[in-house]
């Protein structure tokens, strides 16, 4: 009866130390990640804004993040741009050249750069408006 009882007992306390580490560890991610969308957005505001392609920043901000216990690379990096029409909608085509307008340091420029841990299971998403005017 008592190896039962102890038998019980430590599987019970194995299972909540289990939980723990499984919680500890989505905890750490979950901050790596938001690191590296706040890094690239940081980077984002930075650069001038005659850039009329930001995806070179992000890029740039994810790989300058080292202090990491999963490579920043394997991160999953979605950028995605978007200049203001005259009307007021967004065109998702800031390719420069003959089909801009104006030139990019006169645009609006929205960036949303989404980034999410190698295994797909987490992510985060952020964004930013970018003027000159």
């Amino acid at each position: 009866m008592t190896v039962v009882l102890l038998g019980i007992i430590v599987i019970a306390v194995l299972s909540a130390v289990r939980a723990s580490v499984r919680a500890s560890t989505t905890a750490e991610t979950a901050a790596e990640v938001e690191t590296l969308v706040v890094n690239a957005i940081d980077q984002v505001t930075r650069e001038p804004i005659t850039t009329c392609d930001y995806t070179d920043a992000v890029t740039a901000a994810v790989e300058r993040y080292t202090d990491s216990t999963w490579d920043p690379i394997a991160a999953h990096v979605i950028v995605e741009q978007a200049y203001l029409e005259p009307d007021g909608s967004w065109t998702n085509d800031p390719t420069p050249g003959d089909n801009m307008p104006v030139p990019c340091a006169q645009q609006v420029w929205r960036v949303t750069v989404t980034i999410s841990a190698p295994d797909g299971g987490l992510s985060r998403t952020i964004q930013v408006v970018k003027s000159e005017i």
